[in-house]
């Protein structure tokens, strides 16, 4: 064998092991590389899994927001349903008033003048005591319908979290803890707004946002929330017929005083479930009544307030302008911003007060 024949045989024998070795190397790398690869891909469907997730909360709160706008009643159908409302009120004082002040009996007088004193802006040509003996006095009736006005003003239309009426957690239903109550979500609402004003927080969307999702998560629950709201009906009525406000019923029967409380169920049950559904909106809603009105004058055409229908005031009849306000039979009721969480600066007219003015035109 030639020396060149023999240095190629060595050649075969000494590259052999090193072929095998690199090539056992790269079977490891093309295992290790096959190893990363699937490692990545996870890491890629984690990622998009992430992606998916993100991008549906988004979709979810642009739907959420989408879905607030168009919830959101039209503002002439709100004024429509009140209207409706207020007529029910009305036609409750029409039916169930004693026909004058005069005729409620001497010992019941004290606890009425009281009623009045809430009730009634007196002036100089006129004293209290004079409801009392002037013929042409205020009606009983509207009394009881500014009485009835005013108390669901208080317990109804500016209670957004009626829902809450004694609430029980289940998983706390056995120790019995409130969890929350309405009265600590009123608080919460409340202070929250204070704290806006304190710091001179122009932006109060968020809080309102916080009640306008509180009261739908609590009316999420259906029945339940139904019945505590029944149950809160029901405690009013017996808080309404105890209250000064009886004094101005005529008498009744037995069967004519349960009819009376079903009709006050049933007033109070509409204008609280009609409330709790505009409380679950974005807007901000303010009731006002004698103590947002007592200082003014009425005034033909006004925005925010109406004559009474006993003053039988024909278009463009001004001659009680100027003459002070002295009850406020049904309340004005504002509604401060709008579904999208803006113009909490700006008011809309939801209805307007409905008022008696001056001695003279009773």
């Amino acid at each position: 064998m030639s020396e060149l024949e023999e240095l190629k045989v060595n050649v075969k024998r000494w590259e052999a092991p090193k072929l095998r070795e690199e090539c056992i190397y790269w079977c490891q790398e093309a295992i290790r590389a096959e190893k990363f690869n699937a490692g990545l891909q996870k890491e890629i469907a984690l990622l998009g899994n992430q992606v998916r997730k993100a991008q549906e909360k988004v979709f979810a709160l642009a739907a959420s927001a989408a879905s607030d706008v168009s919830k959101a009643e039209d503002d002439e159908i709100i004024r429509s349903k009140l209207r409706g409302i207020r007529t029910q009120w009305k036609m409750f004082a029409k039916e169930w008033a004693v026909k004058q002040l005069s005729s409620i009996k001497e010992e019941e007088r004290p606890e009425v003048d009281k009623l009045l004193a809430r009730l009634v802006v007196t002036d100089e040509n006129q004293s209290r005591d004079s409801l009392w003996t002037n013929q042409s006095a205020i009606k009983a009736s509207i009394m009881l319908n500014a009485e009835l006005a005013r108390f669901l003003g208080k317990e109804i239309m500016l209670q957004p979290f009626i829902s809450a009426f004694a609430y029980v957690s289940e998983t706390n239903a056995a120790m019995k803890t409130s969890c929350p109550s309405m009265e600590t979500l009123n608080q919460l609402y409340k202070l929250d707004k204070l704290d806006k004003i304190q710091k001179h927080d122009c932006d109060t969307a968020a809080v309102h946002l916080w009640r306008s999702k509180t009261v739908r998560l609590l009316d999420r629950e259906g029945k339940s929330a139904q019945q505590r709201r029944e149950q809160y009906y029901s405690k009013l009525v017996s808080s309404f017929e105890s209250s000064g406000a009886r004094f101005l019923y005529r008498e009744c029967d037995k069967r004519q005083t349960l009819n009376r409380r079903m009709q006050l169920l049933e007033i109070l049950r509409s204008t609280g479930e009609f409330f709790s559904r505009l409380w679950s909106q974005r807007a901000y809603i303010c009731v006002v009544g004698l103590e947002g009105f007592s200082n003014h004058s009425f005034e033909l055409g006004s925005d925010v307030l109406e004559a009474h229908a006993m003053h039988k005031l024909e278009r463009g009849d001004t001659s009680m302008d100027g003459r002070q306000i002295q009850v406020v039979v049904e309340p004005a009721i504002f509604a401060w911003g709008n579904e999208r969480g803006e113009s909490y600066d700006a008011y809309k007219v939801w209805a307007k007060a409905v008022v008696c003015v001056s001695p003279s035109c009773f």
